[in-house]
């Protein structure tokens, strides 16, 4: 026996152990949910695009961009899928499987370069790790632009950098382009203020950034800050692979990001309207129109539309005369488009009032299916004088008689308790509760019979 236990005696702690450790995974725990390994920390990877990065003669028409991941992603924010030039509607994009697909509702310009920049824009699906970022170049002609510019924008009060500004570059010298067109070569900021404006054409560039709260890519003197460099200038470097501003850097990395180059510093100021010139027009039926001007007493000398006798036109200032309304009066149909012709005192290049001749078009709008605009409803006399029959002393018992009359009625209505009555309808009968509340303030204290008009009534 003594044989028989020392034999199978080592055995016996390790069969102690693997019973317990059966035990242990028979019994589920409740408590303690299965792990799922480590958690995923890398961001998405580009694995296909198309167009491939620097192709050239791309469709301007029906031209749709592919983005394809190594996992699922999602659109964290759309408004920071940039392009550039841009136009006048912002691209469209949609996720299918592991990509992102962009289109646009405008066709391409023909002979173009395009950059699209995905700087903060797509997470994956899982951990919402950001994408560092992605431009994609290529070109409607034969050729890419090959150089670029760099800077920051700051804040002109904190010098702080300014996340989320447009910096433009406009072909066109004039000072009304940042106000009128949209750039021929834009960007957003980082989280830093910085930008770089790469694959751009070689040649002179006025340059300004705007803080563009309705993304239209144009300035609004009114509710947006700006910045500008008073010089033209001319692009001098030429994009490269080495060029490390190129890279798309992780934003907490303070040192690196920080170490960027920079050309140019933008200070964003919000403006006092001083330069005088035409900022904004808009036709707003078949027979008004307006037209804004930038700064406050504009002196227009004379307006004309091409095909209307001046005797037909009407014209109103505001009270500070930065905004003209416009009215036609001629029944005759107008045409959908209208040239308008303002002789006034703009600001010119030296900073003084000079006079200027500048045609407008005013596009006629096209309307809603179904809808009418309150511009276009022919307002009537509402006015109407109401005959009040009561006993003052008992006008809270018995209530009273209101006799109506107007251009559009004739009618008598009969106000009186809400416990009895007859009325027309619901509605009729709310509003002359309504009535009767008001009328009874007048009544109480006056003569049986109380003439008033409705404008009184509403004062009451």
């Amino acid at each position: 026996m003594k044989r028989f236990i020392s034999r199978f005696l080592p055995a016996i702690p390790i069969a102690f152990v693997l019973g317990t450790m059966i035990f242990s995974h028979s019994c589920a725990n409740t408590t303690t949910p299965p792990s799922g390994g480590p958690k995923d920390t890398i961001p998405p990877l580009i694995t296909e695009i198309y167009p491939e990065l620097g192709m050239t003669d791309v469709p301007v028409h029906g031209t749709k961009l592919e983005i394809k991941f190594n996992e699922y992603v999602v659109v964290k924010d759309a408004k920071s899928i940039f392009l550039s030039p841009p136009q006048e509607k912002a691209p469209k994009y949609k996720i299918k499987g592991k990509s992102v697909i962009v289109s646009f509702e405008n066709d391409l310009d023909s002979n173009k370069t395009y950059t699209l920049d995905l700087t903060n824009a797509i997470a994956d699906n899982n951990e919402g790790n950001m994408f560092p970022g992605f431009t994609l170049v290529f070109s409607t002609g034969d050729k890419i632009d090959s150089m670029m510019v760099t800077g920051i924008v700051q804040d002109c009060n904190t010098l702080e950098p300014v996340k989320g500004a447009t910096v433009m570059l406009y072909k066109d010298h004039a000072d009304s382009a940042v106000f009128l067109s949209r750039p021929d070569a834009a960007v957003k900021t980082d989280d830093w203020g910085f930008f770089c404006l790469r694959n751009i054409q070689d040649t002179i560039y006025r340059m300004y950034a705007v803080f563009d709260e309705n993304n239209n890519n144009k300035y609004d003197p009114e509710t947006e800050k700006i910045a500008f460099i008073d010089t033209l200038f001319q692009p001098s470097i030429m994009v490269s692979d080495s060029i490390p501003e190129l890279m798309k850097f992780d934003m907490e990395d303070t040192l690196s990001c920080l170490a960027r180059h920079t050309q140019m510093e933008l200070n964003l100021f919000k403006e006092k309207p001083s330069k005088q010139m035409i900022v904004n027009k808009e036709r707003l039926g078949e027979r008004t129109a307006y037209i804004t001007f930038m700064a406050p007493y504009a002196q227009v000398d004379s307006l004309w539309f091409k095909g209307i006798p001046s005797d037909k036109v009407i014209t109103q200032f505001n009270q500070v005369q930065d905004s003209l309304e416009i009215w036609i009066n001629d029944p005759a149909k107008q045409p959908d488009t209208l040239l308008l012709n303002v002789l006034y005192q703009k600001t010119d290049t030296l900073g003084m009032l000079n006079s200027f001749k500048e045609e407008i078009k005013l596009i006629k709008p096209k309307k809603t299916p179904g809808k009418s605009s309150s511009k276009d409803i022919k307002k009537e006399d509402t006015t109407a004088v109401f005959t009040l029959e009561a006993k003052p002393e008992t006008v809270e018992q018995y209530g009273f008689t209101i006799l109506t009359s107007s251009t559009t009625t004739q009618h008598a209505i009969t106000a009186i308790n809400e416990q009895n009555g007859d009325v027309l309808n619901e509605a009729m009968y709310n509003r002359t509760q309504q009535i009767a509340e008001k009328l009874t303030k007048l009544c109480i204290g006056q003569k049986n019979t109380v003439e008033t008009k409705s404008e009184e009534l509403k004062n009451s």
